[in-house]
């Protein structure tokens, strides 16, 4: 099987796929459509911790109905936690290597 050339009807020389042949294709190849807005690159993430982009997905996910409310504060309850947690493992490792020397 070989790949069609025309990526509008398929080579059928029609563009609508009911078999009515009711438009006949001039075969242009049309021009590439934006990329839909979830493939589009992240490019205003830069200078935030992963705890920060966490909290920002789970925002956004409790905006678009994906997450309840409730879900959305245990969520971030559980990432702050987090985030506390390793501040002072961080903190502590930092405390003994200044003195220790």
């Amino acid at each position: 099987m070989t790949t069609p050339r025309c990526p509008i009807c398929q080579d059928s020389g029609f563009k609508d796929h009911s078999g009515f042949a009711m438009d006949p294709c001039d075969h242009q190849v049309q021009p590439p459509q934006p990329l839909p807005i979830l493939l589009q690159p992240a490019t205003d993430w830069t200078g935030q911790t992963i705890e920060q982009r966490l909290e920002e997905c789970a925002a956004a996910l409790t905006i678009h109905g994906l997450l309840s409310q409730a879900a959305h504060q245990r969520t971030l309850d559980c990432i702050r936690a987090r985030g506390n947690f390793q501040r002072e493992q961080h903190a502590t490792l930092a405390e003994r290597t200044t003195n220790d020397g």
